[in-house]
């Protein structure tokens, strides 16, 4: 498996992983912007749009922007 760097977003569906950019070692930057880390196949050529993916989330910071979703 293979770690990606990525953002997180909440969307009326569910949560919407992101690359954060560059994933190379000597891109701290991609790190910084990260909310987490996703996993996927070490073969893989890349995650179809809508496709499910298991996420290691380290800044959950993202939540305080979400608006809850509350239909009165």
């Amino acid at each position: 498996a293979e770690l990606v760097r990525v953002r997180l977003r909440l969307e009326a569906d569910g949560f919407v992983a992101e690359r954060t950019g560059h994933q190379g070692s000597g891109r701290s930057s991609s790190m910084a912007l990260a909310h987490g880390l996703a996993m996927v196949g070490a073969d893989s050529e890349g995650v179809p749009p809508g496709s499910r993916v298991a996420v290691q989330v380290y800044d959950w910071s993202f939540l305080a922007r979400a608006t809850p979703g509350y239909r009165w």
